[in-house]
């Protein structure tokens, strides 16, 4: 049972209240809501994530499932569904169920899920790891990379603190409904 109480439209402060409408029920976005100064923010980091980077959705989502493997069940069930619908393979996903970053992959999505268990565990990148990272990627992918595995990571990090329940997964219906209902704001 979650230790904090999720934050409805009804409930929420009176900046997000639209945009939590809008977005599909689920309870990350309803813990995430408690703090109304960052809500915003951190959904539009989001919709960038599924928007802006130049890695494919397949490679964001096995990043995502990576870190998840580490640290989050809640982040696991969502992005499953998301993951195949980008074409992650059931055998790669239960290779990473099953922690194996080898068998199932192609040399570069090994380098890439190698350096986020690198960065997930403690931060510091094995340099052999690194250095395979950077021999099939570009600056902007590793740190997209990077970003991606950080945000999940710090996301996985306060839903186990604060012991987020379960929600059906979404699904890829929701990718559409948050790129609705987050718009960027004129800065302050």
């Amino acid at each position: 049972m979650s230790r904090i109480a999720y934050v409805t439209p009804d409930t929420a402060a009176p900046e997000i209240a639209e945009p939590l409408r809008r977005l599909p029920p689920l309870k990350v976005y309803g813990l995430m809501a408690a703090s109304p100064g960052t809500f915003l923010p951190w959904t539009r980091l989001g919709n960038a994530m599924v928007h802006d980077l130049s890695i494919s959705p397949m490679m964001r989502e096995l990043v995502i499932l990576q870190v998840a493997a580490l640290v989050q069940q809640y982040e696991w069930d969502q992005h499953v569904p998301l993951a195949r619908h980008f074409g992650v393979s059931e055998e790669r996903i239960s290779a990473l169920a099953a922690g194996d970053r080898q068998t199932a992959f192609s040399p570069t999505e090994s380098a890439v899920l190698s350096f986020v268990v690198d960065l997930v565990r403690d931060g510091e990148v094995d340099d052999d790891d690194y250095a395979r990272l950077a021999a099939v990627l570009d600056d902007r992918q590793i740190v997209e990379i990077a970003v991606v595995a950080t945000q999940y990571l710090a996301l996985g990090r306060v839903m186990t603190a604060v012991r987020i329940d379960a929600d059906e997964p979404n699904g890829p219906a929701g990718l559409a409904a948050n790129d609705s209902a987050i718009r960027p704001t004129t800065a302050r």
